[in-house]
């Protein structure tokens, strides 16, 4: 995958559709988009589709015209492993686990216990899948 940067308008329609649980039309996120037009947001949402950010996720008849659905390609968690990712490849040269999750636990202090107890969970689970 492609370097994904994201420009600010871009990253606030990503958190547009991230907080729903269902594909949008344009019309309902250029509503909660900052000083959007109609035309920005189809601009945006296009962009985004090239970037591989979100899809089209199905149609809608709107009065007499198909309107399409919109979707994140990716969950937030997908989007910042990604964004983790190139970072550390960039850096370092690889993705370093150990660090990233040690970063996670520091900086989460009132939920290290419950953290640890995920990780340990996601190891299970993981080994499972394995055998």
């Amino acid at each position: 995958m492609a370097k994904m940067v994201l420009t600010e308008k871009e990253y606030e329609v990503m958190e547009i559709l991230w907080k729903n649980a269902k594909p949008m039309l344009a019309s309902e996120v250029t509503k909660q988009v900052s000083h959007a037009s109609g035309n920005s947001t189809h601009h945006l949402l296009n962009r985004l589709m090239e970037k591989g950010a979100v899809k089209v996720a199905g149609n809608v008849k709107i009065v007499k015209a198909q309107s399409r659905l919109y979707a994140p390609a990716y969950t937030t968690a997908e989007f910042a492993a990604i964004q983790a990712a190139e970072i550390f490849k960039a850096t370092t040269g690889k993705f370093d686990v150990k660090d990233m999750l040690a970063c996670l636990v520091k900086k989460n202090k009132n939920r290290n216990e419950e953290i640890v107890q995920e990780i340990r969970d996601f190891i299970d689970e993981y080994e499972k899948g394995i055998e």
